[in-house]
């Protein structure tokens, strides 16, 4: 029991050592008040807002209304970072840790969470406009990797995996943040699938739900641009078909969870009304 003790304390020691060093390097003058006990928390305050598209719909053009800081509450991280959490996070990973059997291998386990999350810190291919949203590397993995050291075996859920992605992201990059008010983690779950939407809702406790919808003709003409010319899709002969019958046909079902939790906004609004929509 005394040997388990001593154990925790000094994980819990390292875990401090790794924070206060990456805070000290990402917010020289001083971090935000309540970080420390926001990095070192169990259960993460604040709730997951899941951001997806319908259609063509700009659902990254929606979180770039939040990714400059200007809301210290609402934390976003690079869009295409995250688009697969629910891939890359299984239940196998959680058991992994909740069971302790990675006292032995954890530079592995975490070498593999943070493989599996490249794109937080590389550059996305095609996408030049998200090199600014990039996190540094190594801090990114301070901050993740102390996390993880403060969170106790069988504690390990998916809402506070999330978390803990979005806390190290805005936190590597001296960003600010309100540890005193109600958090947002504004995530871009990006595809529609109701499979999906109702995993978020099971998974994160005060989960929302947002979707971007655009009218469809318009969708359609951005999607026939998208995969003929940007990021070609052959056969082009049957494009139309496919877009028709895989995206836009299956559109009534993918757009709501019948859940009062999930809300829309128009893309069309966001172009005309963009401060009213915002707010």
């Amino acid at each position: 029991m005394q040997h388990a003790i001593s154990q925790t304390s000094d994980i819990h020691l390292q875990a401090e050592q790794l924070a206060v060093q990456a805070l000290a390097e990402a917010y020289p003058k001083g971090a935000p008040d309540g970080v420390m006990e926001l990095l070192k928390a169990q259960e993460k305050p604040g709730n997951v807002c899941a951001l997806f598209y319908s259609g063509r719909s700009g659902s990254y053009f929606v979180q770039s209304f939040f990714d400059h800081e200007r809301h210290p509450q609402v934390i976003t991280v690079n869009p295409a970072a995250l688009e697969r959490f629910d891939r890359h996070v299984t239940a196998h990973v959680l058991e992994q840790f909740n069971s302790g059997a990675l006292k032995q291998r954890w530079e592995y386990f975490l070498g593999d969470i943070l493989a599996r999350f490249s794109l937080f810190c590389d550059e996305y291919p095609n996408q030049p406009g998200l090199k600014g949203l990039l996190a540094p590397k190594a801090l990114f993995a301070k901050f993740v990797e102390a996390q993880l050291l403060w969170m106790p075996e069988g504690k390990l859920t998916f809402d506070a995996m999330l978390k803990i992605f979005f806390i190290a992201y805005r936190l590597s990059r001296g960003g600010a943040i309100d540890c005193r008010g109600k958090l947002i983690y504004l995530w871009q779950a990006h595809i529609p699938l109701r499979a999906r939407k109702e995993w978020v809702l099971a998974h994160f406790p005060g989960a929302y739900l947002l979707t971007a919808a655009r009218f469809p003709e318009k969708s359609l003409d951005s999607h026939l641009v998208h995969h003929a010319f940007d990021e070609m899709q052959r056969p082009l002969r049957i494009l139309l078909r496919n877009l028709l019958f895989m995206n836009m046909a299956p559109a009534n079902t993918l757009v709501g969870s019948n859940d009062s939790r999930e809300k829309a906004v128009r893309f069309e609004d966001l172009h005309h009304y963009p401060a009213q929509v915002v707010e």
